[in-house]
């Protein structure tokens, strides 16, 4: 199968870099109240976003973010943790003047956002999870490191990102998402390895008992994640939401755009308000 993705053409951010990250900024004309901040998966570049963010950027501001060591961000020279991830995030936020943001991860990206709002609750007003993992323990998440770590790094490195894998990812092949998904693979290297790591080493369930905050949880239909982590997020979460898009894989941002879009400003109006408005430059 060729071409399965839809082709939502939507408004050109504006690239930048702040703080030692990429940014891409997408923003309504006229007036704005919430600023959303977009943080992509394990290896996968903010360029995942421009189609949901073009299309949320029509009402809300949002920031669509190279973690360190991911698309154009360059890499640190040590090896990070959950919680420097989201210092480097919030370095931006504070040189930006951005407060009360609503931060959007993706898998990984969830996580550090959840960190983010755990460390800064100055600075994020709710959260939105977009397939993320999150596991109960240290053996699950021990168990989740090695199953999957042979599917991007061998002894000789890290492996290269095939058709077959990118067709298992989203029930079918599109030859666009694959060089994507492949250069943004190719940028982060061995760092892919490391960032891997981090996620194994961060207790998601434990800060999420911390939280008090909305969050909305959003699950692609065929994500191998949904089933292990929505308990949990229902146990230790006081106000959580949910939606799953039928047919939806794991990268949401790349294969649903749209819908996530949808699904997400629907709920940003119902609980997130925007009383604070600042005129657009």
């Amino acid at each position: 199968m060729a071409g399965c993705g839809p082709r939502t053409v939507c408004a050109p951010g504006v690239d930048y870099e702040r703080c030692g990250l990429a940014v891409t900024e997408y923003r309504p004309d006229g007036r704005w109240g919430r600023t959303l901040v977009l943080l992509s998966s394990l290896g996968v570049s903010r360029r995942s976003w421009a189609v949901a963010a073009g299309l949320l950027g029509q009402a809300d501001r949002c920031l669509a973010i190279d973690l360190p060591g991911h698309g154009s961000s360059p890499p640190a020279g040590h090896f990070l943790t959950i919680g420097d991830f989201a210092d480097a995030v919030a370095g931006l936020l504070d040189e930006d003047g951005a407060r009360d943001v609503v931060v959007v991860g993706n898998s990984m990206g969830a996580t550090i956002g959840t960190a983010l709002a755990d460390q800064r609750p100055d600075l994020v007003a709710a959260l939105v999870h977009v397939g993320s993992a999150v596991w109960e323990s240290e053996a699950q998440r021990r168990e989740w490191l090695h199953s999957r770590s042979g599917l991007f790094c061998g002894p000789e490195g890290a492996q290269e990102m095939t058709r077959d894998f990118v067709e298992a990812i989203f029930g079918c092949y599109d030859e666009g998402w694959h060089q994507m998904l492949l250069e943004d693979q190719r940028r982060s290297g061995i760092r892919l390895g490391w960032a891997m790591w981090a996620l194994y080493a961060y207790d998601t369930a434990a800060t999420l008992d911390r939280l008090n905050r909305p969050v909305l949880a959003v699950f692609g239909e065929r994500d191998p994640y949904r089933d292990v982590t929505l308990p949990v997020l229902r146990r230790h979460l006081r106000s959580l939401d949910e939606a799953v898009i039928p047919d939806g894989s794991h990268l949401l941002p790349v294969d649903r755009g749209p819908e996530l879009a949808a699904h997400i400003g629907t709920w940003l109006s119902a609980h997130v308000p925007t009383s604070v408005t600042k005129e657009m430059a």
